[in-house]
């Protein structure tokens, strides 16, 4: 693969999860929009998204998150949500699309974390920040939590703010300053300017 005289920029990477290992290549056409493709057999097919959203693909799933409005299947989604549907499917040219977040007047999406079985969205809200975790069989199929940690003043003469207490979210999942590890985590792989999910074990 080889990008063009004119691109940003242009690599590629290789998904190792076990049981969903791929091979991708992507460009970016402008710091702001890019198109990213699957080799499958020496053969490169175009994954159909926006080209200023950025794709993010772990497992089964693949994520979109928004920079303008979409339109697709009679439906437009607005620029900042985040959609999940699964993968193989949206590649095909279907695949239902189910919103993880949607903006609102006073919300906004800060980013989001994978691991083997959560997606967990970290959203602002009136400019306070808010994880929302998905579990079980897919991003969009499960119960949704939600943990609020409110900002604390620092102490007059402390060199440090004071740490935030850990928060469980959903089964199995803990939110600490922003990280998310389960105790069946695995390396999760996204595409360009995605989240990541990390590996390590269950804290309390």
């Amino acid at each position: 693969y080889e990008g063009r005289p004119d691109d940003v920029w242009a690599y590629g990477w290789r998904d190792l999860t076990r049981g969903f290992e791929r091979e991708f290549v992507a460009r970016g056409i402008t710091f702001y929009s890019n198109e990213m493709f699957l080799r499958r057999d020496g053969v490169l097919h175009r994954i159909p998204k926006p080209d200023d959203a950025n794709a993010s693909v772990f497992r089964e799933w693949l994520l979109l998150e928004l920079r303008s409005d979409w339109t697709v299947a009679g439906r437009t989604w607005p620029a900042g949500a985040l959609l999940a549907t699964r993968f193989e499917d949206f590649l095909a040219g279907g695949g239902a699309l189910e919103a993880l977040f949607l903006p609102t007047d006073r919300k906004s999406l800060a980013g989001f974390s994978v691991t083997r079985h959560h997606v967990v969205v970290n959203e602002l809200d009136n400019v306070r920040n808010r994880q929302c975790g998905r579990r079980g069989g897919g991003p969009g199929t499960a119960d949704r939590a939600a943990v609020q940690h409110r900002h604390r003043a620092v102490p007059e003469g402390a060199e440090h703010p004071p740490r935030p207490r850990r928060a469980q979210v959903g089964a199995g999942a803990v939110v600490d300053h922003d990280r998310v590890v389960t105790a069946d985590a695995e390396p999760a792989h996204v595409g360009p300017e995605g989240g990541v999910g990390g590996k390590g074990v269950r804290q309390r």
